[in-house]
């Protein structure tokens, strides 16, 4: 048995590799890593990894030909020392390649049944499920016929950092933003820019990671509170010694624009719940002036639905890297297409591959 950890497409070998700066050995799987089983990985890995999804811990795996076999392995596991009647519970179901099951809710709701009737032969009773906010999520993980049941220790997905005060439209997913930080190079002698910063998605990791702030360190909650094995104090020993490691921002190494002036105050809002030393401005690219001449430009330009509020991006960009830049300043550019636009030059590797928000996407590094 090991720790599962999920993370989007792409950032497998990224995640394995942060682990491994933890002092925690991982072995690459698709859409994730595996890890030795421990309440403190437990803890470690959800409080401080940028890229990780969900740290699942396992309850059983075992084979899955059909429904018959599903809920009689499910009914094994010993739910009453998993679960308790005062709390609520939800089932996550992932289906791949499994003919038994062409329909991902109904697997979920066969081990829900299993759970309940477990439940009433040993006590009578049955725990409630909720759907949207449940104490205790399980997750039902079917390949082919290969099954695994795990206790999802993360709750709510790891993307959902806790310091936003508010997002605008299309924003990028924290893991995403953190993962091209790190592909990009970037550390905290860099002098950060995003003229395109939106709701400053690259900004708060950028800032989370130069730091050593953990990646959870605003969260107030997580699934692994309601695990059987959980300990207050152990956690809270884990999270003071990695929060002993905090050191304060580099001040102005840090900027973000953006035309749109809700996506201003939203970043304004979050400051001031994060007490970051971020700078913005309200101003067109073409307007916008950072304090210093960055080192490092990181931006994910809009496209599709977002394109209307900013006519050609590109050359826009292209503009504000040769002139208020200087040329000197590293980019990293996020993009739905894979060859640039002509005129921000030739790339100087081969665009990266990514998923955001499920559309294929590619990472240019200039």
């Amino acid at each position: 048995m090991h720790l599962f950890i999920t993370c989007p497409p792409y950032l497998e070998q990224l995640l394995a590799a942060e682990l491994e700066e933890l002092g925690i050995p991982a072995r690459r799987w698709p859409r994730g890593v595996s890890a030795p089983l421990s309440m403190d990985n437990v803890y470690r890995i959800n409080y401080c990894s940028r890229l990780a999804t969900r740290v699942l811990w396992p309850l059983a795996h075992f084979e899955c030909t059909s429904r018959e076999t599903l809920y009689a392995e499910a009914k094994k596991i010993p739910w009453t020392e998993v679960l308790s009647l005062d709390k609520t519970f939800a089932i996550d179901a992932n289906v791949t390649n499994n003919p038994a099951f062409r329909n991902t809710h109904f697997a979920g709701l066969v081990v829900k049944d299993a759970i309940c009737d477990a439940f009433r032969e040993a006590t009578g009773n049955r725990p409630s499920v909720e759907i949207y906010n449940p104490a205790i999520q399980i997750h039902l993980f079917i390949y082919e016929n290969k099954a695994t049941l795990s206790l999802d220790t993360s709750g709510a997905p790891l993307f959902k950092r806790g310091y936003r005060s508010g997002t605008i439209e299309a924003p990028l997913q924290e893991t995403l933003a953190a993962a091209i930080l790190k592909l990009s190079g970037y550390t905290s002698n860099d002098i950060l820019c995003d003229p395109l910063c939106g709701s400053g998605t690259f900004l708060w990791e950028a800032a989370l990671l130069a730091t050593g702030t953990p990646a959870a360190y605003f969260r107030k909650q997580f699934g692994f509170f309601n695990h059987p094995q959980f300990s207050q104090e152990a956690w809270q020993a884990v999270k003071s010694e990695i929060d002993s490691r905090i050191v304060p921002l580099k001040p102005y190494s840090i900027f973000g624009g953006d035309r749109d002036r809700k996506a201003i105050d939203l970043c304004n809002a979050t400051l001031k719940t994060t007490s970051f030393p971020l700078h913005f401005q309200h101003a067109h690219l073409h307007n916008f002036k950072p304090i210093l001449q960055p080192t490092l430009v990181v931006t994910n330009p809009p496209y599709g639905s977002r394109l209307s509020s900013t006519p050609d991006p590109y050359a826009a960009l292209a503009d504000f890297l040769q002139t208020t830049c200087h040329g000197k300043a590293r980019a990293a550019i996020l993009s739905p297409h894979r060859r640039l636009h002509p005129s921000l030059g030739r790339p100087s590797q081969k665009p990266i591959p990514l998923l955001n928000g499920g559309l294929e996407v590619f990472l240019h590094l200039l």
